[in-house]
């Protein structure tokens, strides 16, 4: 017969067994939609972005999303001149001959006694270093990323030179947008919006703005999921509450109070997703034939004081921002047509 201490250690034994098999089973659902075992396949094959969605031949850079969003166009594309800010020291001349000088975001003149504010306008202003004017026709919003940062964020590739023709490359976007019923000056006034898409291959991993934050030299905080009601979201992305990853930071020369947080999202094959490595798993499994994972990342321009009140604000931004940026990336049913050979 088994003596009381066995039967002890049989029981805690079992135990283990049915809480390491809960825990695996956790994991297998966790990830149902990267761990489904299919036939394996030689390589990924890049998922085309939806007919409509223009992008750039040769930059790489998105241009079909929409300029404005919400109601009454609540928020817009910063347009020519409305980031302008001038750094302490720098200079500008205007066109009568006046240096201006730049001091805690204003201008003043630097040739005159007192320090008089200039009130101009800034088309009458040109940088002080060259003949480029202040204003050049073009929206500040929109930020055109340097070639030689590209290999940074693995767009532009041979293989996306190839196959820009045929909606199948890499793209990125990076734009600000200025929340129209905040006056200047006020808080979450400005979002600062970046996409990026890839598909294709096997060999990108998901990058992380904590990462980028790092490198950058900020001090990370706390990090974690926040949920976002964007009700006029397609499909998965709306029948329930969105969530993304949120990171909070700050500059190590200035206050640990004086703090950014920025929010970022995976659309994986079309579904939201949080976790880099589902989207790591899924871009090197050699059983799924179609991948592309985007990565969607948005933050108030500006410092926030209290983590509440910006989520707030940033679901009102997300809100309106992202049923357009999803007009831009394939769907699940996409994805199962080009799977089932449906064209």
């Amino acid at each position: 017969m088994m003596s009381k201490r066995n039967k002890k250690l049989v029981a805690v034994l079992s135990a283990v067994t049915v809480l390491l098999l809960l825990g695996i089973g956790a994991v297998l659902y966790r990830y149902r939609n990267v761990l489904i075992p299919k036939t394996p396949v030689s390589h990924a094959k890049a998922v085309a972005w939806p007919a409509g969605v223009e992008v750039h031949p040769t930059e790489f850079r998105m241009l079909s999303l929409a300029t404005s969003f919400g109601p009454d166009n609540r928020f817009e594309l910063a347009g020519d001149g409305e980031l302008f800010y001038p750094w302490n020291g720098q200079l500008f001349v205007t066109k009568s001959g006046d240096i201006l000088e730049g001091k805690d975001g204003q201008l003043f003149y630097r040739n005159r006694i007192e320090r008089q504010a200039f009130t101009g306008e800034l088309s009458e202003l040109k940088y002080g270093n060259d003949d480029e004017g202040v204003l050049d026709g073009e929206p500040d919003g929109e930020r055109t990323i340097r070639e030689e940062v590209w290999e940074a964020l693995a767009i532009g590739t041979q293989q996306d030179c190839a196959a820009v023709g045929d909606r199948k490359s890499g793209w990125y976007v990076s734009r600000t947008y200025i929340d129209r019923k905040k006056s200047p000056g006020r808080k979450y006034r400005l979002w600062q919006l970046d996409v990026t898409y890839y598909t294709g291959t096997r060999q990108k991993a998901p990058h992380r703005p904590r990462r980028c934050l790092e490198a950058a030299g900020m001090v990370l905080g706390d990090m974690g999921n926040v949920e976002f009601n964007v009700p006029g979201a397609p499909g998965v992305w709306g029948d329930k509450p969105v969530t993304c990853r949120f990171v909070q930071c700050h500059n190590p020369r200035g206050s640990p109070e004086n703090r950014h947080v920025q929010y970022y999202v995976y659309s994986l094959n079309g579904y939201p997703e949080t976790s880099h490595q589902a989207v790591r798993l899924k871009m090197a499994s050699a059983f799924v034939e179609y991948v592309y994972f985007a990565k969607i990342a948005f933050h108030p321009v500006n410092e926030i004081e209290d983590l509440d009140e910006a989520k707030q604000a940033a679901g009102e931004f997300v809100k309106y921002m992202l049923p357009e940026v999803l007009k831009a990336l394939p769907m699940p049913e996409d994805i199962k047509k080009l799977e089932s050979g449906a064209q």
